[in-house]
């Protein structure tokens, strides 16, 4: 079956994101789509700037840094974030407040919510209102700042100040990089703040990240590893890291 235009789209990025370079033909036998097809789709891709057209293909230039929409990101690592989840949700019982901020892991969680009763779920991210909005037993904050639509989701100092005003069971938070001596960290400023007013707010907090996040240091410092109460990764994560982290008295649970 074919891909819809954004979905296709969304994976040709998540491949060479992966491969740093493709050529037409074979993206055109991998999405079931015509060569004139991807063309297409790469000419509208380079004209947002994801991407450089080479002769026959394409490739992601080293050079040039981008963030990935909402959805793109929906798609990197589907069966470890839905796993990663669905360990993270057990944690979570009728009668609890908790926080889920705006990353796609935090959506998995939501998925495996539906079911509960008195439930207060605080969020950032539309997606999770969007998903959770029919749940008669859940009662819903979607917290107020400014909108972003690429990412689907609000940030700003407005934001930080109406958490301020919450007390929360759990926190679920996403990183984009988590580093055993240089702890967890952003790509981008506005949501390392969300996650660190998030933080202040919690009982406990638990940051949810597949391994691909392992040992990497994004661009926005959020807090060290002593500062949460645990990590919720899946069983690909180094085992190296594991050890290392239960070495500072850091619990790591892997889906």
């Amino acid at each position: 079956m074919g891909y819809a235009e954004e979905n296709r789209q969304a994976a040709i990025l998540n491949f060479l994101r992966q491969e740093k370079k493709a050529s037409v033909a074979d993206l055109s036998q991998m999405f079931e789509a015509s060569e004139a097809t991807i063309r297409r789709d790469l000419t509208k891709l380079e004209n947002k700037g994801h991407l450089v057209k080479t002769y026959g293909g394409a490739l992601l230039s080293t050079s040039t840094q981008f963030e990935f929409s909402y959805n793109e990101r929906l798609l990197k690592n589907v069966r470890e974030k839905k796993r990663i989840g669905a360990l993270a949700a057990r944690m979570v019982k009728s009668g609890l407040s908790i926080f889920l901020d705006s990353g796609t892991t935090a959506l998995q969680i939501a998925m495996n919510l539906k079911h509960l009763q008195d439930l207060t779920v605080i969020t950032n991210a539309v997606p999770i209102v969007q998903e959770l909005a029919a749940s008669a037993g859940i009662r819903l904050y979607l917290l107020g700042g400014c909108y972003r639509p690429k990412s689907q989701d609000l940030v700003g100092p407005i934001l930080v100040k109406n958490l301020a005003q919450f007390s929360v069971d759990i926190a679920f938070l996403s990183v984009d990089g988590f580093h055993v001596q240089h702890g967890l960290s952003a790509s981008d400023l506005s949501e390392a703040e969300v996650v660190q007013a998030a933080l202040k707010v919690s009982k406990r907090s638990v940051v949810v990240a597949d391994h691909s996040k392992a040992d990497k240091r994004a661009f926005a410092w959020i807090c060290p590893f002593d500062d949460i109460d645990l990590l919720i990764s899946d069983s690909d994560l180094d085992r190296r890291i594991v050890d290392e982290l239960q070495q500072q008295n850091i619990q790591v649970d892997l889906a």
